[in-house]
């Protein structure tokens, strides 16, 4: 892990509460790594140590941060909880039981696994869910821990709000190639299979849990 984030929301609202930290690395940053997320090595040779807490310091501020009962949203979050959790065991800390955390990702393809169709497969990255909502199209924003984590604390909203009937179809930013299939339409995509994940939609169990993305 070079850098982890979180924004905290609460009943389908982002708080305005974050977390943000870097973590210096055990091997040198590669240039390929560094075309991806545009963290370059010299950050943390020149100015970690003067700036920043030590590693363990600041992983034990995150659990501080997200709590013992807080749910955990990630896009992709099988990539996240593992490395979170290797780091988190590297150090001697507490893990994070996977029980806790949900995956915008799979909560897509559950909902729109089942809508779309046609030549094109519609692609679940990052960029292409919150684009699809209309929420951001600048690409290269993303791999940034702190964008990523309010931009899908976003898509957690339209989520929400597309499952509730708030927003419809036709509203979409559907790309091009990709259509929707034939019988789906706002008045039946609630009883898609998946829709009515145990917290994206209301449930009483965990409506009271304030939610870190």
């Amino acid at each position: 892990i070079l850098e982890l984030a979180a924004v905290e929301m609460h009943k389908g609202k982002i708080t305005g509460q974050q977390f943000h930290l870097y973590i210096k690395p055990r091997h040198t940053i590669s240039h390929e790594v560094t075309s991806i997320n545009h963290i370059q090595q010299d950050l943390f040779d020149k100015c970690y140590e003067e700036y920043y807490l030590e590693e363990k310091e600041q992983m034990i501020a995150f659990l501080k941060f997200v709590g013992n009962d807080s749910v955990l949203f990630g896009h992709n979050v099988p990539f996240d909880y593992y490395f979170l959790n290797n780091e988190l065991k590297y150090l001697g800390l507490p893990g994070i039981p996977v029980s806790r955390f949900r995956c915008t990702l799979r909560i897509m393809k559950d909902v729109f696994g089942k809508v779309f169709n046609g030549e094109q497969k519609f692609s679940f990255k990052l960029h292409n869910c919150v684009k699809l909502f209309k929420i951001c199209n600048e690409k290269e924003m993303f791999h940034n821990a702190l964008f990523d984590s309010f931009v899908t604390a976003k898509l957690i909203v339209k989520i929400y709000q597309f499952v509730n009937g708030k927003i419809t179809l036709e509203e979409l930013d559907v790309p091009e190639g990709v259509m929707i299939k034939k019988n789906i339409g706002n008045e039946n995509v609630k009883s898609i299979e998946g829709c009515k994940d145990n917290v994206i939609c209301d449930n009483k169990e965990n409506s009271n849990k304030k939610e870190k993305s």
